[in-house]
């Protein structure tokens, strides 16, 4: 929860049935050889930028049957 990185790249899709969209997915180098593959959460579209720096965020993604999951999505730093 505590990793930092950088937004290595990133694709919007415009047409993905999402609650927030476009969907955008993004790698970040995370400083140590890893690379993070999620989707970009509390962002503006228009702001962002190869480079900037990012954060790690635990979210929910889904319920089904009232049954909720949670993964790590990617956010801009603040």
């Amino acid at each position: 929860s505590d990793k930092k990185g950088t937004l290595f790249t990133f694709s919007m899709d415009e047409r993905a049935p999402v609650i927030d969209p476009p969907n955008v997915l993004a790698a970040v180098d995370l400083g140590d050889g890893a690379r993070f593959f999620s989707q970009i959460t509390d962002r503006d579209v228009n702001n962002l930028q190869v480079g900037m720096s990012m954060e790690l965020t635990f979210r929910r993604i889904q319920e089904t049957l009232g049954v909720y999951s949670y993964y790590w999505k990617c956010k801009p730093e603040r």
